[in-house]
């Protein structure tokens, strides 16, 4: 299995940052590559609860996926399995958007966040 570890900082409330990662009005002003803008987002926030996403690229091609929400813990810990997806929901490999593999794969994604000093670690 492989794991990559990604560590932020954010001179902000837990609560705001938090915030960011669960509302759909919050996660659409910056939930997608940065060449890209997050055309749809739509979150069902609870435990087994759908997190869909759509990002568009400047030709107009859009890239679906969703996360299905497996441990919430308000709020300091947040994680769902992620996979691509057709306009419809439905899983497809990475192929089904021009990219290598056949296989469909589900990462799990995890956010852990702590508070010290009034600085929250994502």
């Amino acid at each position: 299995m492989k794991k990559l570890t990604l560590e932020r900082s954010f001179s902000a409330p837990i609560e705001k940052v938090w915030e960011a990662l669960t509302n759909a009005d919050k996660l659409k002003k910056w939930w997608c590559p940065s060449d890209m803008e997050a055309s749809d987002i739509s979150v069902d926030f609870k435990k087994g609860g759908i997190f869909g996403y759509c990002f568009k690229n400047s030709e107009g091609q859009e890239f679906w996926g969703r996360g299905v929400y497996q441990t919430i813990e308000h709020p300091k810990f947040l994680s769902w399995l992620d996979t691509f997806t057709d306009s419809k929901g439905n899983p497809v490999p990475s192929s089904h958007y021009g990219m290598p593999g056949e296989e469909i794969v589900e990462s799990l994604v995890e956010f852990s966040l702590t508070v010290e000093n009034g600085i929250t670690t994502m």
